[in-house]
């Protein structure tokens, strides 16, 4: 909910020459001149496409307008993978980029170029082309033959993941530019690359023609706010680096400890890196990717101070009111939790969520007798969530130790639709939240046309929430067919066996993250629906509305 207009500090990298270490990098900034906009005033200069805005990027609220090369020219990043199976051991993929202002990019050929890669999102009337080449189409075959394999999905949500961060961080609408992005490699090469906040660095790169620094590369995941977040591997893929002559790797913050894939062991990847020569570099967010590839420094945002976010009136007292029926749903899950847990029929899992729910709870009452709405109210829906969680769980559980399987499919199928289970043992007839249909949310929301910036900033924030709730319904999809799957094979087991603790481990291990997952996509789309009803569309005009996230919606 507290939103604020920067990220993290920068981290200052450091180059190693062959010999070893060198003088620390001083980067260098990209200048342009500074404009101060009123709200939403910057549209026209930011779709222009020779230029980016990068709103609040120092202290006096003043934007920095960045001159952009009128003609993109393809850059190549390596992407650190770790090749599975046997011993574990990391590779370096190359993987051409191409970022654009122009409708449709010109993508790179050659070998090992995916077949039939060119795909474009959905078009609505009215819509810019948004397209991104290198999706693989579903039903493509992955390396053993297996249509739709993870690594398919995983490199198409990469993917979309580094365009959309990359447009934000130059203050682009997604629809207004094309990518693309081919690696090298045999077919099935894309099932082994996880390197989503690597190519958004690449594809900055390219927009704002910056070359990008053949000894340097990176791993991490990359989160909706431009933040990088942890990658299993990390010493393997240093090594990887370091063997194909690289001497600056960067890594996510907070996983200079990281677990070997090879052996188990903890490994301090700075200490690594010194030992080959080499500098690993900490790195908390894009900006700092795009600086260690590029050796430039992007203007970033600067954050905002407290008493700037200080929430007030209307918007307290309705906050403070859905907070309020948050609790209140939250607090009916807590009777049946007791009885369970006085009972000791608790198995670990469940009791952990429990354990986990409670300590959300304390922390939502805490800050919210503090007087922090926002946070207070995140705490509250986390704790529902955990606490529903188990109550469903448990229901299945309970089900299944009395024999009956198809009872516990039934529980589980109610469970994992967010139909409730206060017929089972330990269930609470209010641990089903009125479920919001996502689709018709974003329908919703792509309909909107709000007249002031309370209204554009409401119809923002609940676009935000539909499509975290969107992704984790997405998500939840596997883990729910694992689920239904264990369930089933479970028929005709004995019920000593099916009341057994080994099988409630196993079966809470199955279903805990499906019933979890879906919960957070159901607690999602109602944030959606409170974001909307917590800030009318009145008070001060604004210059129209935005229009991207209405088409994006839609589509």
């Amino acid at each position: 909910m507290v939103t604020c207009r920067g990220a993290l500090a920068l981290v200052l990298c450091a180059a190693l020459g062959c010999g070893g270490p060198a003088g620390p990098v001083h980067p260098t900034p990209l200048t342009g001149s500074t404009r101060h906009y009123a709200p939403l005033g910057m549209r026209d200069d930011a779709r222009q496409p020779g230029q980016a805005v990068l709103l609040g990027t120092d202290d006096a609220n003043g934007s920095t307008v960045l001159p952009l090369p009128a003609a993109t020219a393809p850059v190549v990043v390596d992407a650190m993978v770790v090749r599975p199976g046997g011993p574990a051991a990391g590779e370096l993929i190359a993987i051409t980029l191409v970022a654009t202002a122009a409708a449709t990019p010109t993508a790179p050929t050659g070998p090992g170029a995916p077949a039939a890669t060119g795909t474009a999102a959905p078009r609505v009337a009215g819509a810019a082309p948004m397209t991104i080449r290198g999706l693989v189409p579903a039903g493509s075959a992955g390396p053993a033959g297996a249509a739709d394999s993870p690594g398919i999905a995983r490199w198409n949500a990469g993917l979309w993941s580094a365009a959309l961060a990359a447009a934000t961080a130059l203050g682009k609408d997604l629809p207004d530019l094309a990518f693309s992005a081919v690696p090298s490699g045999p077919p099935g090469t894309v099932d082994r690359i996880a390197a989503p906040a690597l190519i958004a660095a690449g594809f900055l790169a390219a927009l704002t023609g910056a070359k990008i620094d053949p000894a340097a590369t990176l791993a991490g995941a990359l989160a909706p706010d431009g933040t990088i977040g942890p990658v299993a591997g990390v010493p393997e893929q240093l090594l990887a680096a370091i063997a194909h002559g690289k001497t600056r790797i960067g890594f996510p913050a907070g996983l200079r400890i990281a677990r070997s894939e090879a052996t188990g062991a903890m490994v301090d990847v700075v200490q690594l890196a010194r030992d080959h020569h080499a500098e690993a570099i900490e790195l908390a967010t894009l900006y700092d990717a795009y600086q260690l590839l590029t050796r430039k420094q992007l203007p970033a945002p600067v954050p905002v101070g407290e008493p700037e976010m200080a929430i007030e009136g209307d918007a307290a007292r309705g906050l403070d009111a859905v907070y309020v029926a948050w609790q209140n749903r939250l607090a009916a899950e807590w009777a049946p939790l007791l009885q369970l847990e006085q009972a000791g029929r608790l198995p670990p899992a469940i009791r952990a969520l429990v354990r986990l729910a409670r300590i959300r709870s304390e922390q939502a009452e805490s800050l919210h007798r503090a007087g922090k709405l926002a946070a207070a109210y995140g705490r509250v829906i986390a704790a529902w969530r955990l606490a529903a969680g188990a109550n469903r769980s448990h229901a299945v559980l309970a089900r299944l130790a009395t024999g009956k399987v198809d009872d516990a499919l039934a529980a589980l199928s109610g469970a994992l639709s967010g139909a409730s289970s206060a017929t089972s043992p330990g269930a609470s007839s209010a641990t089903s939240l009125a479920e919001p249909d996502l689709a018709a949310v974003l329908r919703r929301i792509g309909a909107l046309r709000p007249a002031s910036l309370a209204g554009q900033l409401a119809m923002l924030t609940a676009f935000q929430a539909a499509l975290r709730g969107w992704a984790d319904q997405a998500f939840a999809g596997d883990a729910q067919r694992a689920a239904i799957e264990l369930v089933t094979g479970l028929r005709g087991r004995p019920t000593s066996e099916l009341g057994a603790p080994a099988t409630a481990d196993a079966v809470t291990a199955a279903i805990i993250p499906a019933v979890v997952m879906g919960l957070r996509a159901t607690a999602e789309a109602s944030v959606a629906e409170q974001e909307l009803g917590l800030a009318p569309d009145q008070g001060p005009g604004s210059a129209g509305a935005p229009e991207p996230p209405a088409r994006i919606a839609a589509a």
